[in-house]
């Protein structure tokens, strides 16, 4: 954290912080070279990275000569010095010293300042290599360009385990790419299995349908453009949005501490400044929130000195907060995932051990209503208490 690293036998790290360590500092995108700095530039880092494992180097650096494609000046120098070498360096050992003795030539051809991030990118590769087991939260990630290309990059990790509350087998790439990373699904647990057995809370899905027409002109088609059906139906929806705010207020009165998860930062400014005007202590956070007002919010919520937080969707995930004890579902999806994830936030345990989700269900638009509906599905495949308020 904060730029340091303090490695030990377990190492608690984000594939963001590791997808970045892992980014060559000194090839082409990093540095622009011409001439023979370009090509010991080539050299550096498309055969360098070939000899790293100190073995069978005469074999690696023939098979180089056979096989590197010489499409370009730069790599048909670089086949003539694999040539020359292969004549000249008889053991693995001098194949060694001559690859290294090249790529430290393009490393002290560059700015000191380069010197010294190449160098704690070579420690980071050589700490790649000792990695044996990984263990990866929020594992659906994994299937991600960046956290598949990271986990990637730990050749000798010979166990990788993934745990996620949120496994979307709808998603084929992700699917194939999480098997191949993890192997088989070798244990699951169900909301249902721990709600019976105490570890989460028992949520009540109460639904709030909400009805009515969208200002949508139709002979130009906007109740089919996505977009505006969100900001019509969703965000900039007055009726909607009382009905929402009123639900808050009661909870509040209530003394219920309750999430609001909205899609959209607008849609979160407009809800806060409805619950100032009723007299609602709020606080919104979004992604441009700083650490210090998300720390400080969250600190405030646990001693009971807030009630409300509205937040977008950078509450998804990594919040551990037992006080919630009602959510606000207020934006409109249909992705099992982000459903589980967000209902997830209250379902921590509890004195009580229950907790209340308010799910505003959409009957303005065909894609709002398909939406709501989908969520209802996904409600009865949980097998959660489902209530209809109106």
């Amino acid at each position: 954290g904060n730029q340091k690293r303090k490695l030990s036998k377990i190492n608690v790290i984000t594939l963001g912080s590791m997808a970045s360590a892992l980014k060559n500092p000194i090839d082409s995108k990093a540095v622009k070279a011409t001439g023979k700095q370009k090509t010991l530039q080539i050299f550096s880092t498309e055969i360098f990275p070939f000899f790293s494992e100190q073995k069978n180097d005469r074999s690696i650096l023939r098979s180089l000569i056979e096989n590197y494609p010489a499409e370009t000046k730069s790599r048909k120098k670089i086949v003539e010095w694999l040539e020359d070498a292969y004549e000249t360096c008889l053991t693995d050992s001098k194949v060694r010293q001559f690859i290294n003795t090249k790529n430290a030539e393009y490393v002290s051809s560059l700015d000191p300042k380069k010197n010294v991030k190449y160098k704690k990118y070579l420690n980071t590769l050589q700490f790649a290599k000792s990695v044996k087991v990984i263990v990866v939260d929020e594992g659906h990630h994994s299937g991600g360009d960046v956290s598949y290309n990271t986990l990637l990059s730990f050749p000798n990790a010979q166990y990788k385990f993934a745990m996620t509350g949120s496994y979307d087998t709808n998603k084929e790439l992700q699917t194939q790419r999480m098997k191949g990373l993890f192997g088989d699904v070798i244990a699951t647990e169900t909301n249902n299995n721990m709600i019976g057995r105490g570890v989460s809370a028992d949520p009540t899905i109460n639904i709030i349908k909400i009805k009515g027409t969208l200002d949508l002109d139709e002979s130009k088609g906007e109740d089919k453009d996505y977009l505006l059906v969100v900001k019509k139906g969703i965000v900039e929806n007055k009726e909607r949005n009382e009905v929402i705010t009123q639900v808050i207020k009661k909870m509040n009165d209530l003394k219920k501490p309750s999430l609001v998860i909205v899609g959209r930062v607008n849609h979160g400014e407009i809800l806060s400044n409805m619950l100032n005007d009723l007299g609602v202590d709020n606080v919104f956070l979004s992604g441009s929130s700083s650490d210090e007002e998300r720390t400080e919010t969250i600190d405030r919520f646990k001693r009971g000195d807030l009630g409300v937080i509205i937040a977008t969707t950078i509450f998804d995930e990594g919040l551990s907060v037992n006080e919630f004890k009602a959510l606000f579902m207020v934006s409109s999806t249909r992705s099992p995932r982000l459903v589980i994830q967000r209902i997830g936030r209250v379902l921590r345990k509890k004195e009580d051990n229950s907790a209340l989700v308010f799910d505003f269900a959409d009957n303005t638009n065909i894609y709002l209503k398909s939406q709501a509906d989908a969520r209802l599905n996904i409600y009865k495949k949980e097998k959660f208490k489902v209530r209809y308020l109106n």
